[in-house]
């Protein structure tokens, strides 16, 4: 999970720098009410970690 949020945390910072000169709230909310809502369904965590194997 630790890998998952990691990654997350990456790919969602470009997003910032890559929108940060727009209006970019409505998109923030987005990105944000779908990550909240994977992260909260465990599709994001179907993934086997190697500590999990």
């Amino acid at each position: 999970m630790a890998t998952l949020l990691e990654g997350l945390n990456r790919t969602l910072t470009g997003w910032a720098t890559y929108l940060r000169h727009g209006a970019a709230k409505r998109t923030f909310n987005t990105v944000d009410h779908h990550t909240w809502h994977r992260l909260r369904s465990g599709s994001a965590a179907n993934t086997a970690s190697p500590a999990a194997s």
